[in-house]
């Protein structure tokens, strides 16, 4: 092909988040590639530094398909530790290294253009009679090259003054099935779903809206949120919906203001064009910066804030029509498209445009709508617009591979809902200690992300929490739906449904106290935030439930403690058990934690029957077998609805049984039951 001149001039500007830009003028030639050695630059500690390579793209290249995954970079700190980091094609000739330091000192850095033929899927059932596409970017390994290869800077690492950044969250390295952050900090993760966080704002100038919404969440005590990569529209809440009485009334961010591919001719889509049309005007070659530049804003403004973004990369019932070769003549309900390179380099893109983060991978919100074959078999063929390659587990191990082999800073991926994508894994690679050389699944997903509602067949999230707490011992159990919070509205409005024992503040937070007894993670659900309708200038009505639960859980026990706890279901032999008196089968003391001899953790909740009503009976009393007592225990009971702590007056000294009187606890607003969601608590007296 054509050759590009002799000579061209390469641009290589540092652009850190916290510091002005400094630019450097490089020359080089298509005879000698120059050695470029940038000048040092100085970042705080688990923030953003942005590296931008500007170059002339080669003629007839698209960057963006050539030079994803390719273009690599190695920082190394003077201890000699390593981050391999892969840049993302920003457009208009640019590409960025995106980079976070974990350790203060010197990180100086390489760069290359590692070409490799690692697009395709080396499995030729997966195309089946189709034609198998053909990686073109070796044409342009030697001019991309020239751009990249010999270019090196520094940047150092000096200490972070914000308080509420410590880093990625992690797996604890003592207790694998907890979390904690980069800085060795024990983390309980709270999590809140507001899946158009990212897109509330798209199309406009700023991000206040998100802002504000980030704001009320902190203020609530969560740390963490569940949001869409890019979401079209809710089927519930079709349109630029306005509500009952106009409720929600310019609320509605779904169709999303702004596009993440490109669009051939600069179309631009309504809602009423959006699924008809997508063959032929939706480029999936090629990313949209606008889109994700203002995306970009968003997860740094939560970065700075201390606040976890779990991003759903992929997500199928939010009306999304996802690259898989829909623009070359398949629609959006076509049962036989093929996947090519174009999954593959928005899988790369994103990994490597958002890595850096503290940001938590997730492969796909509730992806056991995709079909699966244990015996990883040809695929099948869908027609409810799942594109038919997804329809198979080995296309989204290989799309896990992909985060997981360009993972530099080991930020946790995990798959929601996980039963199927376990199960594959279970049956192609056999049981965990025959799968990787960890012993376990963690080489390839690092959290357990469930969604158990009460309907679901999973039984109890006290047992369900346990149940999988003990098949899945390596990693944290996180339960990031089980329950919908109704709108604040009477009559009560929700843009999604929910069953009768799932509306309530008192229900959620009977669920989330199991959960966490058990030694789980949650997150909340409210309807007029979780999805594109986001009344971001409102909180959920008795949202100091949640808070209450989450100070007592860091204030009260302590993160660290609570971690150490091994969680039990409660029985005749355990270091706990509830006397319901005679009336034990509708009894709701059903778990407990213990460090025997130092904690004792129980969790009173009363609960509702199947139709959401008060149970008649109570909870009269609690035994406590104590064991292993050494040091003199204090205990109190804790009332998370009422915030109310009542203390015991005797202290525990020795061995045995003691039971312990129920309280008469103040009635708590719109409560489900006498003393509903309460704990008694031990420690070791100070």
């Amino acid at each position: 092909m054509k050759k590009l001149n002799n000579a061209w001039k390469v641009l290589m500007a540092i652009t850190m988040l916290i510091s002005p830009i400094i630019a450097t003028d490089i020359v080089a030639n298509d005879e000698v590639n120059v050695s470029v050695e940038m000048p040092a630059q100085v970042v705080a500690q688990w923030n953003v530094v942005d590296i931008d390579i500007n170059g002339q793209v080669p003629l007839g290249s698209n960057p963006w398909m050539d030079t994803a995954g390719k273009v690599k970079a190695i920082f190394t700190h003077e201890d000699g530790s390593e981050i391999p980091v892969n840049a993302f094609y920003s457009d208009n000739g640019t590409w960025t290294l995106r980079f976070s330091p974990n350790k203060l000192g010197t990180w100086s850095y390489s760069v290359s253009y590692d070409w490799a033929d690692d697009y395709i899927f080396k499995d030729e059932r997966y195309y089946e009679d189709q034609t198998i596409p053909v990686d073109t970017s070796l044409e342009y390994k030697e001019e991309y090259g020239k751009i990249f290869n010999n270019v090196s800077g520094s940047v150092t690492c000096i200490e972070n003054t914000n308080e509420l950044m410590h880093g990625g969250v992690i797996r604890d390295s003592e207790n694998l099935d907890h979390f904690m952050y980069e800085d060795g900090t024990p983390h309980y993760l709270v999590g809140y779903e507001i899946d158009w966080l990212g897109m509330m704002d798209q199309g406009i100038n700023g991000i206040e809206k998100a802002k504000a919404m980030i704001d009320l969440l902190l203020e609530m005590g969560y740390n963490e949120v569940l949001m869409n990569a890019f979401g079209w529209d809710t089927t519930w809440c079709n349109g630029h919906s306005s509500g009952p009485n106009n409720n929600h009334k310019g609320f509605d961010f779904g169709p999303t203001g702004d596009f993440p591919w490109k669009t051939f001719d600069n179309f631009t889509f309504t809602d009423a064009t959006y699924k008809y049309y997508n063959k032929n005007k939706i480029d999936y070659s090629q990313m949209n910066e606008s889109y994700w530049a203002k995306f970009d804003e968003v997860i740094q403004y939560m970065t700075e804030k201390g606040v976890t973004a779990h991003i759903f990369w992929k997500v199928y019932n939010k009306e999304v029509m996802w690259a898989n070769n829909a623009n070359r003549g398949a629609s959006y309900y076509d049962s036989n498209p093929y996947v090519d390179f174009e999954d593959t380099m928005y899988a790369r893109y994103f990994r490597d445009r958002y890595g850096a983060y503290n940001i938590i991978f997730d492969m796909g919100k509730e992806s056991y709508n995709l079909s699966w074959n244990a015996d990883d078999s040809a695929p099948d063929r869908y027609s409810n617009g799942i594109p038919a390659g997804e329809g198979n587990a080995f296309y989204l191990d290989a799309m896990t591979r992909e985060f997981h082999d360009g993972n530099g800073h080991d930020r946790i991926i995990t798959v929601h809902d996980y039963d199927t994508y376990m199960s594959y894994l279970k049956s192609k690679k056999g049981s965990p200690e025959n799968y990787s050389v960890n012993g376990n699944y963690t080489d390839m997903v690092q959290m357990l992300s469930d969604q158990t509602h009460n309907s679901s067949g999973k039984g109890p999230n006290y047992s369900n929490t346990l149940n999988n707490k003990n098949n899945y011992p390596l990693m944290p159990y996180y339960q990031s739906e089980t329950n919908y919070q109704h709108s604040n509205y009477v009559p009560h409005y929700n843009t999604y449904g929910a069953k009768n024992d799932e509306k309530t503040p008192e229900a959620a937070i009977r669920d989330y106290c199991e959960i966490t007894v058990a030694g789980g993670y949650w997150a909340h659900y409210y309807t007029l935030h979780a999805w594109d309708v986001i009344k971001y200038d409102e909180k959920p009505d008795n949202h100091e439930y949640m808070t209450n639960l989450v100070n007592f859980i860091n204030n009260n026990v302590g993160v660290a403690t609570w971690q150490q706890m091994n969680a039990q279901q409660l029985n005749a032999t355990g270091d706990a058990r509830a006397i319901i008196g005679l009336k034990e089968q509708n009894g709701s003391a059903k778990v407990a934690s213990s460090i025997p001899g130092k904690n004792y953790l129980i969790y009173v909740g009363y609960g509702l029957d199947n139709v959401g009503s008060p149970r008649p009976d109570y909870l009269n009393s609690v035994t406590v077998n104590f064991t292993q007592v050494t040091d003199p225990l204090t205990g109190y009971w804790y009332n998370v609805l009422t915030d109310e702590t009542i203390e015991l007056p005797d202290v525990i000294t020795s061995n045995g049984e003691v039971t312990f009187a129920y309280p008469a606890f103040t009635q708590a607003p719109n409560k489900q039951g006498s003393g509903d969601s309460a704990f008694l608590y031990f420690s070791v007296a100070k």
